[in-house]
């Protein structure tokens, strides 16, 4: 999906490229659509925002930090911390999530570059002392240059006066990056939208929808008001990377974010067809009435003939399957076979037992136990 179809190929590979590259130009189509409705939400005007989907907030702080160095310092893309003939620094408030210090090392600054502004009796920054730290700084020769206002702390759920440091941000030359992972949700509530105000001054927004919204997880986003910056922070030419993207909103997202990957979905897409790789969910009849059981409830599953019994607390429900078949579907990075005739979750483990007479017992924390043998054992204990 990464090679370039100007290049001259046999028809039978050109069909599968062709099909491979109308997937992923797709799947890059629906998530600028969904990013820019994102952006409207927010109060940024759709034509102007731009963003990309990340593994979550700290991908996303990661990336303003990185956008907020190249806005204000353009020479940072080629030349590094190096080049800069000040250190930059940035400020958070002391309730602000602590990946902040994880992605300036990263970044290269280093933790030393985080300025930790007090907070005020309603744990909110407080942005008098924000503009004084401001002040030393620039006075002592640094160059500030971002300021992280906090929309929902993960201690309390605090956030942040955004509007006032909003404020300071364009009195100040920063690039203004709220941090909404978790209180964000609050923008899609009309009696809540106001606890957001200024948001919209913001350069950037991390977002996580995974909180809210009923996703999975890496389901985060960065979100800007510079349509431009993403480009100018992650844009990268490589000969085995997809090129010629064209179309008014076309993104070439190997030139956009931190990361070179395939999005989960399109990838178990490809694999899979609509199916994830394991069972998430079991069907269940009992007669006139259906149950839908989420696997990681099951505590353990015994098998008899062409039937599985699944314990679930103290629910059972009898399934017509294999103990084989079902083995197959089950995640084994969370179930694991004890017997021919026993699949446990291993979180559900309370001890692996030697009895005296040589056979091997496991204890569930539910209080059950189930008989294995060497061989299982064995494995088990490995695992353990």
């Amino acid at each position: 999906m990464n090679i370039d179809q100007s290049l001259e190929s046999p028809p039978q590979e050109k069909l599968g490229l062709d099909a491979g590259t109308r997937i992923e130009l797709w799947t890059r189509e629906v998530e600028q659509h969904v990013i820019r409705s994102f952006a409207r939400q927010f109060g940024y005007d759709a034509a102007d925002a731009d963003g990309t989907f990340t593994s979550g907030g700290a991908e996303a702080n990661h990336m303003a930090l990185l956008t907020g160095l190249v806005h204000k310092f353009p020479e940072f893309a080629r030349n590094g911390i190096r080049g800069l003939d000040r250190q930059p620094t940035l400020y958070v408030s002391t309730q602000t999530h602590h990946s902040f210090l994880k992605v300036a090392c990263a970044c290269g600054l280093g933790s030393e570059a985080v300025r930790q502004v007090p907070v005020d009796g309603a744990l909110q920054m407080n942005v008098e002392a924000l503009v004084e730290q401001i002040a030393r700084d620039r006075a002592a020769g640094f160059a500030p240059y971002l300021v992280v206002a906090t929309a929902g702390a993960t201690n309390a759920g605090m956030i942040d006066p955004i509007a006032r440091i909003a404020e300071v941000a364009a009195r100040e030359g920063l690039w203004l990056h709220t941090d909404a992972a978790w209180g964000g949700a609050a923008i899609f509530v009309p009696e809540l939208r106001h606890l957001l105000g200024g948001i919209e001054q913001s350069d950037s927004i991390a977002f996580d929808a995974q909180k809210w919204l009923s996703v999975p997880m890496g389901a985060g986003l960065y979100l800007t008001r510079h349509r431009s910056i993403l480009e100018q922070t992650f844009h990268i030419k490589t000969d085995y990377m997809l090129i010629g993207v064209r179309g008014p909103n076309a993104v070439a997202p190997y030139a956009h974010s931190l990361q070179c990957r395939i999005r989960a979905s399109l990838e178990a897409l490809q694999k899979t067809g609509s199916r994830p790789r394991y069972r998430t969910h079991m069907t269940v009849k009992t007669g006139r009435r259906v149950t839908i059981v989420d696997v990681v409830e099951i505590d353990w599953v015994g098998a008899a003939g062409d039937y599985v019994t699944l314990h679930v607390g103290e629910k059972d429900y009898l399934v017509r399957q294999t103990i084989s078949s079902l083995d197959r579907e089950l995640d084994p990075e969370r179930f694991l076979r004890i017997h021919r005739s026993t699949i446990v979750q291993t979180s559900r483990i309370a001890e692996l037992a030697t009895l005296e007479n040589g056979e091997f017992l496991v204890r569930l924390r539910s209080g059950a136990e189930l008989r294995t043998s060497r061989s299982y054992s064995q494995r088990l204990e490995e695992w353990l």
